[in-house]
């Protein structure tokens, strides 16, 4: 059984009110929204509070989960939804800056200089500066498909629009973060 077969199986559990379920789903997917929200918001606390409400709104809500969606795609959803809900109650808008985390997978079996290390974290730099000023729906768009791994399908069903609006999305997204960064590098922008 595939494992989204098992999150629709957990989910379907929890709605018939078997709570044990919830802890399945927890450790499931407790870090990965967490990271979501890390990288929206830069905001660990925040962060840890979202989860902790897309966790109520899945007990609160777990009657309008639908066999034929995907599991992942419903409770990113429901995260995102508990994420606008804290940006109206804060009254803010796009302003969320990254969270400075690495981009950069280093090899294990070859040790970097510390030269390409210093090299490597300028343009780990640079890039989350650039994803800063993203605006937030371009932000949310690279995070779920580049950070998250959703596929176009699902983050149409998490954003509630169409496959090839998410497809232009991304792309227009890459563009503009690719137009920041090397404007950025060049020390066009400060």
């Amino acid at each position: 059984m595939s494992s989204p077969d098992v999150d629709n199986i957990l989910m379907e559990e929890l709605r018939e009110g078997k709570l044990e379920s919830l802890e399945a789903i927890f450790e499931k997917y407790h870090t990965r929204l967490y990271n979501y929200f890390l990288k929206l918001t830069n905001d660990k606390e925040l962060s840890e509070d979202l989860v902790q409400e897309v966790f109520v709104r899945l007990l609160k809500y777990r009657t309008s989960f639908k066999k034929k969606e995907y599991f992942s795609a419903w409770i990113f959803k429901v995260a995102r939804h508990a994420f606008i809900d804290q940006l109206r109650k804060k009254g803010e808008n796009s302003s969320f800056q990254f969270y400075n985390q690495s981009l950069a997978a280093v090899s294990s079996h070859v040790e970097p200089s510390p030269h390409q290390l210093i090299e490597k974290a300028e343009e780990t730099s640079l890039l989350n500066q650039a994803l800063s000023m993203l605006p937030l729906q371009k932000k949310e768009v690279l995070v779920l498909s580049r950070f998250q791994h959703f596929k176009c399908r699902e983050i149409a069903e998490i954003l509630g629009l169409k496959q090839e609006t998410v497809k232009v999305l991304i792309h227009r997204a890459i563009k503009e973060l690719r137009k920041i960064y090397f404007k950025l590098s060049e020390g066009e922008v400060s």
